[in-house]
């Protein structure tokens, strides 16, 4: 009961502060910082949450007026989408390379080499040449491995989703190894080793519920780093997704919208996984 209470009060401070964010753009007019204008626009924010569902914006170029709900709804599920797809892609697949790795030598030491090399190289540089790989193999073959950009009848999430997993898949891989190899030297792991248990058997029982926990603190600051990378993977691939519409339209009442958004499926995670590593391990987060 504690514990949902403090959540909750996380949470409602979470919101008054997106509340207080939301409005930021009206602080900054042609005559320059003007506070009592941001004043105005919280106020009137404030006093338009309860019909925030009923907000009408107009399109960016045209006259025509859209109500923001259903419409922000399909660019937040293409965001969403490539988001969550992201996370899984470089989670299973960070766990699945450092099972591997762990039991063979020249793949540990290939693996060690590949995530230092991917971790000096910015995404936006990554990017590029992912895209250019793909338009040469066309070229050449004739084969389109998979699509590189969005058309009006349908916005790409694979490829987006793949090169945006990079960066989490390098963080989780070194997160992983850092933390099994400083488990590795401690005495339960020896005891293991003499009863008879294998390296699949040591590492799976007994080293990674001990490094859930680590895994869990360092696992949400990789989330936001990943979060800050989608903006230009939806710009670059020209995608209608939530980040690049709160790129175009800066009223209070939408940037607000897409902050919730984005922010509750999140949270929500953190808390579903804090849950499961707390029964699964028996440690206090």
């Amino acid at each position: 009961m504690k514990q949902l209470i403090v959540e909750s009060l996380r949470l409602l401070i979470v919101l008054i502060s997106f509340i207080i964010i939301a409005p930021f753009t009206q602080l900054f007019t042609v005559e320059g910082l003007n506070v009592q204008h941001y004043i105005v626009s919280l106020a009137h924010l404030a006093g338009n949450l309860i019909h925030i569902y009923d907000f009408h914006f107009q399109i960016a170029g045209g006259f025509i007026e859209r109500k923001l709900f259903p419409f922000i709804i399909q660019p937040w599920l293409n965001t969403m989408k490539i988001f969550i797809l992201a996370l899984i892609i470089a989670i299973v697949l960070s766990f699945l390379m450092i099972a591997i790795a762990k039991r063979v030598k020249w793949l540990n030491w290939l693996m060690t080499r590949i995530v230092r090399v991917l971790g000096y190289l910015p995404d936006i540089f990554i990017m590029p040449i992912v895209i250019l790989l793909v338009i040469l193999t066309y070229k050449h073959t004739g084969l389109l491995v998979i699509d590189v950009a969005s058309t009006v009848d349908k916005d790409i999430i694979l490829l987006p989703a793949v090169l945006l997993s990079i960066v989490p898949f390098v963080q989780f891989y070194k997160i992983l190894d850092q933390a099994i190899e400083e488990e590795r030297s401690e005495s339960y792991v020896m005891t293991a080793k003499g009863k008879g248990l294998s390296e699949t058997e040591i590492l799976i029982k007994h080293i990674m519920p001990n490094i859930a926990s680590i895994y869990y603190i360092n696992f949400r600051q990789v989330v936001w780093m990943t979060l800050s990378s989608l903006f230009v993977m939806e710009i670059l691939f020209g995608i209608f997704g939530a980040t690049s519409f709160l790129y175009t339209y800066h009223q209070p009442e939408i940037i607000l919208t897409v902050l919730i958004l984005m922010f509750i499926p999140l949270y929500m995670m953190f808390i579903g996984l804090k849950f499961f590593i707390e029964r699964f391990t028996g440690v206090s987060l």
